[in-house]
């Protein structure tokens, strides 16, 4: 592995943070998340996910750190755009890993693999995007279809049951119990 393709596919990964989540511009959100904030959120959901699911979470955590890489050459289609673009996911990250040696084939063969690390990662993506669609609910964006229609795409009882739990919370009851009065 060269040092060169290492801090190329750096410099590519760099992307993600330009590349908007295209599918919230269909609803009417003009200034969405970046696939980086994306992939972020989803990791950390990950490892409280397969926590939950009694897994070790480093693979689960692995496999959304890297789940959207191809974006970074392909950008972030829609699922309207896919109705006419053929991709082939696997294909592109596999351009993009082969340059690294054993460590790009070895990451390739985990973003591959079909188990329950993978399931619980797919599972993280989609519960990152019902929390941000949470949020958006909270801001007055109408959204809730996409929010109802995305909570049947869970697997995990786990990520079942905090979609659920979704629908009574607030995006910013997090913060109420941490704001102090001065006494007056």
């Amino acid at each position: 592995m060269e040092d060169k393709n290492v801090l190329n596919f750096f410099f590519e990964l760099g992307q993600l943070q330009n590349v908007d989540r295209e599918g919230w511009k269909l609803t009417g959100i003009t200034n969405p998340e970046s696939v980086a904030d994306h992939s972020l959120r989803s990791a950390q959901i990950a490892y409280f996910l397969a926590k939950m699911e009694g897994h070790d979470p480093h693979r689960p955590v692995l496999i959304s750190v890297f789940h959207d890489i191809n974006e970074c050459r392909v950008g972030d289609l829609t699922k309207v755009a896919q109705r006419y673009i053929e991709l082939d996911e696997d294909e592109v990250m596999q351009e993009q890993l082969n340059p690294l040696g054993g460590a790009g084939k070895d990451l390739l063969n985990t973003l591959q693999a079909n188990d329950a690390e993978r399931r619980i990662a797919k599972d993280a993506d989609v519960l990152e995007m019902l929390v941000r669609a949470k949020e958006y609910m909270d801001q007055g964006y109408t959204v809730r279809d996409w929010f109802e229609n995305n909570l049947p795409r869970l697997h995990t009882d786990s990520a079942k049951r905090l979609g659920n739990a979704l629908r009574e919370l607030s995006s910013t009851d997090w913060w109420q119990d941490l704001k102090q009065f001065d006494d007056i």
